[in-house]
């Protein structure tokens, strides 16, 4: 499912779809589960229309998306975000990132990372929701990996 929002910004159209995604929320209960995935989706993408901009361009053609990973605790506070997929552009990338951190996420209950994918002037497809989703899912795992390894070589010798 997708939603999109265009917003007017000194005459130019932003389309900005998002999705944020709930990767392993563990709610009770499948009907449960939809019902609070699309409370989470609706209120996050509510406060994405008020919040995202389209950045001043040069050339205003310019048009692309950006992922963004945002993890967040179990009261909805952000413990991190980071570019999953840049769009090429410093600015797309920055205006997402400041977006995704200004955003009040609703508490998930436990600690969660989402998928937060944003166009700019261009539409976010279902098919690239999912490719966002498992490049996040991938990412997490090799963050997870990452720590890992570096803590695994801090510890002493057995």
């Amino acid at each position: 499912m997708s939603t999109t929002s265009i917003f007017h910004n000194t005459g130019r159209h932003l389309v900005a779809s998002a999705l944020a995604l709930s990767l392993g929320l563990g709610l009770a209960g499948a009907a449960q589960a939809r019902d609070d995935g699309a409370d989470f989706r609706a209120r996050v993408e509510k406060g994405i229309d008020r919040t995202m901009r389209l950045p001043n361009a040069p050339d205003e053609r310019r048009r692309d998306v950006v992922t963004v990973a945002v993890t967040l605790d179990p009261a909805g506070k952000i413990l991190a975000t980071d570019i999953v997929q840049s769009a090429g552009w410093k600015d797309f990338d920055q205006e997402a990132l400041r977006t995704a951190r200004a955003i009040a996420y609703p508490a998930p209950g436990r600690t969660v990372t989402v998928a937060m994918v944003l166009g700019f002037n261009r539409t976010v497809t279902a098919d690239m929701q999912k490719k966002a989703e498992r490049k996040v899912l991938a990412w997490r795992e090799e963050q997870r990996v990452m720590l890992a390894n570096k803590t695994g070589a801090r510890q002493p010798d057995s």
